[in-house]
């Protein structure tokens, strides 16, 4: 994201598509809650795909003078659990139909296709399309990918898999079509992984991911 803007002291960020870094010009303490796209939209009623790239102020008076006055990481922690439950006392923004399609989707570990949500939820695919950059952010095709590649991720950290039984559950046509999956959204082959599973995913396996959902 080229350009430098100022935050406000109590700001929610949306996913960032471009590496970008955060300065602080003065001394301070920072809290952050982090939040999933449907949680966030279903709370405050953004639009998740507007959102990319974007922050917006969310500074609350009675928020932020608790904030400013806490002395702990506990009292830090009752002012947001106060703040958001004030939020849920106001009503959620109705994302009953994306949790059911979404839990669908993870119940197949992502191995199902668009055409097959349409038909099980009655959706046109514009519909579907619209749902989908609303609360997710990303189209449907995009998240059934990372799905699929993070159930591909979870199998791997088991001590003894078999690979080809795990891509064919995952939707893979074959192993060709996985490394090279896994490769684009890793930078390393299944192998390498493996053995360095234990380990916080690096900058280039995140700046990997992100060029490729930027690309399909």
């Amino acid at each position: 994201v080229k350009g430098v803007f100022n935050i406000q002291p109590i700001a929610m960020m949306g996913h960032f598509t471009n590496a970008c870094t955060v300065q602080q010009v003065f001394p301070c303490r920072v809290a952050a809650i982090s939040f999933k796209p449907l949680g966030c939209h279903a709370l405050f009623g953004f639009s998740m795909q507007t959102f990319r790239d974007y922050f917006t102020d969310i500074s609350h008076p009675r928020l932020y003078h608790t904030l400013q006055s806490a002395k702990d990481i506990d009292a830090i922690g009752k002012a947001f659990d106060e703040w958001l439950l004030q939020i849920l006392h106001n009503g959620l923004h109705d994302v009953t139909g994306m949790r059911q399609i979404i839990a669908a989707i993870e119940e197949r570990h992502g191995n199902i296709t668009v055409e097959d949500i349409l038909k099980q939820f009655f959706l046109t695919e514009r519909t579907l399309q619209r749902w989908f950059n609303k609360t997710m952010g990303i189209n449907p095709k995009i998240y059934l990918r990372i799905v699929r590649f993070n159930y591909v991720l979870n199998q791997l950290n088991r001590e003894n898999f078999l690979l080809e039984q795990i891509i064919t559950t995952a939707g893979y046509f074959d192993q060709s079509h996985f490394i090279k999956d896994f490769l684009r959204f890793t930078g390393c082959n299944p192998s390498v992984f493996k053995r360095h599973s234990g380990t916080e995913m690096s900058r280039e396996t995140l700046k990997g991911i992100l060029e490729s959902i930027q690309t399909l």
